[in-house]
């Protein structure tokens, strides 16, 4: 019957089954949990609003300071790089001032 007529029995476990999907997002999402504010009066719960967004704003700001983190140690490596091929290039320079022979004249 399912085939000409519909089946109605699939249409309710799919809004569950995607009910709990959504709810099994929320709890896997760590700036959805309850955010408690303490003060000398004692301890409350923030709004689930605040919490997210103090949350989201803190992984943004930890991924920013992650990135700039990685660049200085990026440019670290490129300092010691250069510092490298610097040497290396007054050392070819110097051996090709003691061999005396200019470039033109090794070319002709």
């Amino acid at each position: 019957m399912g085939l000409f007529w519909g089946n109605d029995d699939i249409k309710p476990k799919q809004q569950q089954q995607e009910q709990q999907q959504a709810a099994q997002s929320k709890k896997e999402d760590k700036r959805l949990e309850p955010l408690y504010v303490l003060s000398q009066g004692g301890g409350a719960a923030a709004g689930t609003e605040f919490g997210f967004l103090f949350r989201d704003m803190y992984a943004g700001v930890r991924a920013n300071n992650n990135m700039i983190a990685d660049m200085y140690d990026m440019m670290k490596q490129l300092i010691k790089e250069n510092e490298e091929m610097r040497s290396r290039l007054e050392s070819l320079e110097k051996q090709a001032q003691q061999n005396g022979n200019p470039p033109l004249e090794r070319a002709v």
